[in-house]
């Protein structure tokens, strides 16, 4: 494994293509969350979208379902 890829592992923050895979969502997905609200917290770094591994984990853990009939929040 290169030091680039360490390195980018190793970092707290995941631009939108990386953190679409951590969270298993299409990026559209994302982006739609972006501008309607309702997603995981993201920082603007000049034009580019970045994640925090932490808002992505701590969005994941508040999204919890009992039974897949359970009302959705709309995203």
């Amino acid at each position: 494994m290169s030091k680039e890829n360490v390195a980018s592992q190793e970092s707290p923050y995941l631009r939108a293509e990386a953190a679409s895979a951590f969270c298993g969502l299409p990026i559209a997905s994302l982006t739609t969350m972006r501008c309607r609200g309702g997603g995981p917290a993201f920082l603007k770094v000049g034009r580019r979208v970045v994640y925090r591994r932490a808002d992505l984990i701590a969005w994941m853990e508040a999204q919890p379902r009992k039974s897949t009939s359970e009302d959705i929040k709309e995203v």
